[in-house]
C-alpha cells in the first residue's frame, strides 16, 4: 500500500512518515466534506486501491476479506494529514440489533 501510494503520488512520501508517528487515527471511513475535497479524496483513493487489489492474496477468511476497507481507513487519515484538512472528531453511535 505504501509503496504504491508513494510511487503514484511521490509528494506523499514525507506524509507517510508523519502519519506513521501519529497517535490519532479515524476509523469507519466517514467524512463530511465539500464536494471538491470528497471528489479529490475518492479519485486519489480508488486510483491507489485499483493498483493494490490485484497484488493481494486474500484467503477465504471473511475477516481478511475486509482488507480493502482497512486500507481505506488508513488512507483517509493519510489524505487528511497530507492535505492539512481541518478535521473535527465527533462521537459515532453504533446500534447493535442483538
Amino acid at each position: 500500500l505504501k509503496s504504491i501510494t508513494v510511487e503514484k503520488y511521490p509528494e506523499y512520501k514525507n506524509s507517510w512518515k508523519v502519519f506513521a508517528r501519529s497517535t490519532k487515527m479515524s476509523f469507519l471511513i466517514m467524512m463530511i466534506a465539500t464536494w471538491e475535497v470528497w471528489d479529490a479524496y475518492t479519485n486519489w483513493l480508488f486510483d491507489i486501491l485499483y493498483d493494490v487489489y490485484p497484488k493481494l492474496n486474500i484467503d477465504d477468511d471473511p475477516y481478511q476479506e475486509r482488507v480493502i476497507g482497512f486500507m481505506s481507513e488508513r488512507l483517509i487519515n493519510l489524505f487528511l494529514t497530507h492535505n492539512k484538512i481541518k478535521t473535527a472528531y465527533l462521537p459515532v453511535a453504533i446500534f447493535d440489533k442483538s
